[in-house]
């Protein structure tokens, strides 16, 4: 007689708490199943579920439970954030080179809604649950706050739209009186990413509004994306942005005297720890090798 299987939920989840039975967590609210097979079946029931434990009581199997896991439809939720905002609605982004066959209806499809920063608008602009599928289980399609591993640049050669594609920013969303609030204002007037670039957007702010959901098409559903909203500085008093401070400049008197008082000093401390890469950054990094971006703070972009 053959041992019953555990359950691995748990020990696929290491990046989650022990007490996963009971944490928040949200499945999409859309079955990714065959359509009246019994697991779309015993989907539609426990779909509403805020907890595994309840999902388990509402009919849901291990084995229903491990796969929703790895197909991105079940996520956990941090208590107190984002617990509004339906998965249909959290920042996605797309790889935007296709791995599809070039000209099939598929491929065309995606030349639709790679844009997208949503599932909503995925769907609107023409993808069916098996195109949106597809992508998740080969990594086209990436969680926005995922976007952090993998580092400024190579977010950039993966999601960013082309220079001539059409684009629309979100009213601003970043903290008044910042520097980056000031960069938003002037480069979210761009309709395309050229014209973003002529504005002044940095780098870092494309990774981060591609992250985050603030750049997108005429479609995307900002109103409902939850973004936070920030009331402006009191006392007229400028908080810390992110403009580049001027260096001070070191002259031939100050570096002799910081090279003698350093003599003979034993410097504390070892080597950096090493950051392990996450899978995400692994599987990229092993597939493209992202150019430098031709770009420097004094200058601009060229």
């Amino acid at each position: 007689m053959k041992a019953k299987k555990s359950c691995k939920i748990t020990r696929e989840c290491k990046d989650m708490d022990t007490s996963l039975e009971y944490q928040p967590i949200a499945f999409a609210q859309r079955s990714v199943q065959r359509p009246h097979c019994p697991s779309a079946r015993r989907f539609e029931l426990y779909k509403s579920a805020h907890t595994i434990q309840e999902a388990r009581k509402l009919g849901a199997s291990s084995k229903d439970l491990r796969r929703d896991l790895c197909n991105g439809v079940i996520v956990q939720l941090v208590q107190g954030q984002d617990m509004e905002i339906p998965l249909e609605y959290q920042p996605i982004a797309f790889v935007q080179q296709s791995v599809r066959r070039q000209g099939g209806p598929s491929d065309r499809r995606f030349q639709l809604y790679k844009s997208a920063r949503t599932i909503a608008e995925a769907r609107q602009l023409g993808a069916t649950s098996r195109d949106l599928h597809h992508e998740l289980r080969n990594g086209v399609l990436v969680p926005g706050k995922r976007l952090d591993e993998l580092g400024i640049v190579t977010a950039i050669s993966l999601f960013a739209p082309a220079d001539n594609e059409p684009i629309t920013f979100a009213p601003n969303p970043k903290r008044p009186g910042y520097a980056a609030h000031a960069r938003y204002d002037r480069y979210s007037r761009a309709k395309t990413m050229l014209q973003a670039k002529k504005l002044g957007i940095w780098p870092g702010d494309i990774a981060h509004d591609i992250r985050s959901g603030y750049l997108g098409t005429s479609l995307t559903p900002f109103a409902s994306m939850g973004f936070k909203k920030y009331r402006a500085a009191k006392g007229g008093v400028k908080p810390p942005g992110s403009s580049p401070v001027a260096k001070r400049k070191t002259t031939a008197k100050t570096a002799t005297a910081v090279r003698s008082a350093t003599t003979g000093v034993k410097k504390v401390g070892g080597k950096r720890p090493f950051e392990k890469k996450s899978s995400l950054a692994r599987a990229w990094s092993a597939s493209i090798k992202a150019p430098p971006l031709a770009w420097t703070k004094l200058h601009g972009w060229v």
